[in-house]
């Protein structure tokens, strides 16, 4: 096997972007600065775990790079593993977190708190609370239409191909392709023909994104092909997860190939990347792949590669790659321009290892990475990039245009025009409903020259977004055989309608009406629609607006339960659980509530009365000596019921 090269990391895509989301803010007056929300300001430090299954204000991963990064449906950002730091030592990771914008908590979900654990199979196919993936770095991921999070490859003393999927609502992962040991090379087929028994190889810092058919897209990487020691790759290969079959699209089925460019934006059926890892991958809005920069071969190679910043389109319809910007050799610095004016010279100097972001309009945001700035020094870069997908044009929005820059953190909370985050490569990167960017750790330099694995989390509203609609609040409430919804704005520009959308499950909606926007307004506005034939149980709503240049912005989700006389309300206060089952219950009269758990299959597992008393309350009970697994909470008072499922972790 060859040596690896002694940095590396791979970038984590920013996948489809589900605007499900708690709460509404638009930050107008901030534009263009950063501000610091969480973590430290130094490198090396270690993990903070507190309880499994339990939010803390003291809780933070601990400083990493490479790490696999997901967000879910209610706009949770996720991450797992990395080469970093755990409770204690330095080494590959595979514990996993959740982060609440809402309530600014981190939350270890699963996982070990120490270094290099070992992977546990079970059986493909089959989840089991005792599966997991082991401690590494630099593999893809991705999540699917159902919520489920996936995770496939990286490197730990070897590279890998095994694809994992973990279920939140069971707090379970599964075994479900490629292989449990390491160093396997691939099986290519026949090229565009899918396949069950077709499989990439194994690699690290392959690049990933995800179309609107919900498909995964995955190029590149280093690792092995279907012959021949580790390299540098450049195949490009789809994955339909509700098959799970994979399917060799493009590229070449053996190692370290050159690019062949063509003529600058001319597309062909010759054109293709050179092999390359740690580019930049998203996808636009009719559907086109796109590749950026990473480290690799261009017109020739070497025993290295050298750092790119060619951009490319591949187009899926046709199988025809485009060399679009950028330069065809490697290790090319870059033009920076004016500071927020977009010109056709301007462009990133060659890098691997970056962020990219994409907001509603289709605007890509790129961070970072390891590279060349206007110097020929290969270094860490803390400059933002913004590339118009109409115009094709770079901006050089934030950040320095030297390498190897200390961070400037300011006050913890606010933000400022001089805050910016040190150089760095291998960080995660997420955009929530208002637009504003999140920045995560990666290897760099904190507000000291010190250079090591942060833990520092960001925010940064880029320039001139602006959201359509501000939404102040949205409530669902009970009448005779109906349900009233009501929402309120505080601003509108070019608002046009509000689709209001209803679900028996909280994951797919159905439109059941429209109501009409006000279109301008700087003054609060009330709007109302009445569900007059709401399904049985419990139903979910969420707003869908729109506005008149097609843009559209989700609000929150709402439930409420379609029945009439409503005794009481039940809220979980935290799931999974670890020891502790504690809920909130909510009760229009005092009155005596019987009290059960049971298992996934029914069975009566615990059971006392409770009188509760008018108003809130919360309760808890304990759940220590319960197995691992999926439970159901039971709340019942004169012929009424409450049930909420949860997690034992």
């Amino acid at each position: 096997m060859q040596s690896i090269p002694s940095q590396f990391s791979s970038l984590k895509q920013v996948f489809t972007f589900l605007f499900f989301f708690c709460s509404f803010s638009i930050v107008r007056a901030q534009t263009s600065q950063w501000t610091w929300v969480g973590g430290d300001n130094l490198p090396g430090k270690q993990g903070m775990y507190g309880t499994k299954g339990t939010p803390d204000a003291a809780n933070v991963p601990g400083g990493r790079s490479g790490a696999a990064q997901w967000k879910d449906a209610s706009g949770n950002f996720w991450l797992m593993g990395g080469f970093g730091l755990a409770a204690s030592g330095t080494g590959n990771l595979n514990d996993l977190w959740m982060y609440s914008t809402v309530t600014n908590r981190w939350t270890w979900i699963s996982g070990d708190n120490t270094i290099n654990p070992v992977s546990v199979y079970g059986t493909k196919g089959t989840s089991a609370a005792g599966n997991k993936p082991g401690g590494r770095s630099n593999g893809i991921s991705f999540s699917d239409a159902a919520g489920n999070l996936w995770f496939m490859g990286g490197y730990n003393s070897g590279y890998y191909n095994d694809l994992w999927k973990f279920t939140p609502s069971t707090a379970e992962w599964t075994w479900v392709s490629g292989d449990n040991t390491s160093n396997k090379k691939g099986v290519y087929g026949t090229k565009s023909i899918t396949d069950l028994t077709n499989k990439p190889g194994a690699r690290y810092s392959s690049s990933s994104c995800k179309d609107a058919n919900g498909d995964v897209w995955v190029f590149g990487g280093y690792g092995y092909a279907a012959a021949g020691a580790d390299s540098y790759l450049n195949d490009l290969w789809k994955f339909h997860p509700a098959s799970g079959e994979w399917t060799w699209v493009s590229g070449d089925n053996t190692l370290g190939q050159v690019g062949i460019y063509g003529t600058k934006g001319t597309p062909s059926t010759g054109n293709k990347p050179g092999a390359r890892y740690s580019s930049a991958m998203w996808t636009d809005a009719s559907g086109n792949i796109w590749l950026f920069g990473g480290t690799g071969f261009a017109l020739t190679t070497g025993p290295v590669g050298g750092q790119l910043n060619d951009l490319w389109r591949f187009n899926p319809s046709t199988s025809e790659w485009t060399w679009v910007s950028g330069d065809n050799a490697i290790n090319m610095t870059g033009v920076y321009g004016t500071m927020n004016i977009p010109a056709a010279a301007n462009k990133p100097g060659g890098r691997y290892a970056p962020v990219i972001w994409q907001d509603i309009a289709g605007n890509v945001y790129l961070f970072g990475g390891s590279g060349y700035p206007t110097t020929s020094a290969l270094s860490n870069l803390n400059d933002l990039w913004k590339l118009n997908m109409s115009s094709g044009q770079w901006t050089w929005v934030g950040g320095s245009n030297a390498g190897s820059q200390k961070g400037t953190y300011g006050v913890k909370g606010t933000a400022a025009a001089g805050n910016t985050p040190g150089s760095r490569y291998g960080a995660l990167g997420w955009m929530d409903v208002s637009g504003k960017i999140w920045l995560f750790g990666g290897n760099g330099v904190g507000s000291t020259v010190a250079t090591g694995n942060l833990d520092d989390l960001w925010t940064f509203t880029p320039p001139d977004f602006v959201l359509p609609v501000t939404f102040t609040s949205f409530t669902a409430q009970q009448a005779t055989g109906k349900v009233v919804l009501n929402w309120r704005t505080a601003q509108e520009e070019n608002s046009d309608h509000f689709s209001i959308e209803r679900s028996s499950n909280g994951l797919a909606f159905d439109i059941i009406g429209n109501v009409s926007a006000a279109g301008n307004s700087s003054s609060p506005i009330t709007y109302s629609f009445i569900d007059p034939a709401p399904l049985p149980g419990v139903n979910f709503y969420r707003l869908k607006q729109f506005d008149r240049d097609g843009g559209f912005l989700y609000s929150k989700i709402v439930s409420i339960s379609a029945r009439e006389n409503i005794d009481f309300g039940l809220k979980l206060l935290q799931n999974p659980v670890q020891t502790d089952l504690r809920f909130e219950i909510q009760m229009n009269t005092a009155k005596e509530i019987k009290i059960e758990i049971k298992d996934i299959s029914g069975n009566l597992l615990a059971s006392k009365q409770h009188s509760f008393p008018k108003g809130t309350s919360v309760f808890s009970l304990p759940a220590d000596r319960l197995s691992k697994g999926v439970y159901y909470l039971v709340l019942t008072s004169d012929g009424w019921e409450e049930t909420k499922r949860f997690v034992k972790l």
